[in-house]
């Protein structure tokens, strides 16, 4: 379940979300052609030029206007708005919601992916989400963490993108244990 409507904007504690704007091309590309930041993603050869960071962008803010929104936001600085990365959800099988998030190399390793992810679950949760999947690569530890701080549950294994992974749980009332 994705809600209808993504907002303008959701303050968090560290960082803004935001919506994707075409002022995010340039950032978002150096983010989908560096080798290390989408080692954990799966992004297709052609999405990583220029011109396909510029399309994916481009088809996001498109989206927002219509009747199936794409459920992605931007990590921003909240004072400059600055694009530091991006998180967003989609519909899986049996009606469950995945979270997807990442952050630009200068901005990781300071709370923020943290912060962003438990503002945005937040904010599907209040939006009737009823609970959210994460499935984290097992090699990548800095997600693995982020996952720990949001008292998500390890479910067990699971594959993404023909990939082993980790399925993490994460429902409303697990979010605010020991905060």
């Amino acid at each position: 379940m994705i809600p209808k409507h993504i907002p303008q904007c959701i303050d968090g504690q560290l960082c803004m979300l935001r919506r994707i704007r075409m002022d995010d091309v340039t950032p978002f590309y150096r983010y989908v052609s560096d080798d290390e930041s989408v080692q954990y993603m799966f992004f297709e050869d052609a999405q990583r030029t220029a011109e396909g960071a510029r399309g994916l962008v481009e088809a996001v803010c498109v989206s927002y206007d219509t009747d199936e929104p794409a459920c992605i936001l931007a990590i921003a600085d909240p004072e400059t708005g600055e694009y530091m990365g991006n998180l967003g959800a989609q519909s899986i099988a049996d009606n469950q919601t995945e979270l997807f998030y990442a952050l630009l190399p200068e901005h990781r390793g300071k709370g923020y992916a943290t912060d962003a992810v438990k503002t945005f679950v937040h904010w599907l949760f209040a939006e009737g989400v009823p609970s959210v999947v994460a499935f984290i690569i097992p090699a990548n530890v800095a997600s693995l963490r982020v996952m720990q701080r949001l008292n998500a549950v390890l479910i067990g294994d699971a594959e993404l993108h023909g990939h082993p992974a980790l399925r993490y749980d994460i429902t409303p009332n697990m979010l605010d244990v020991g905060s």
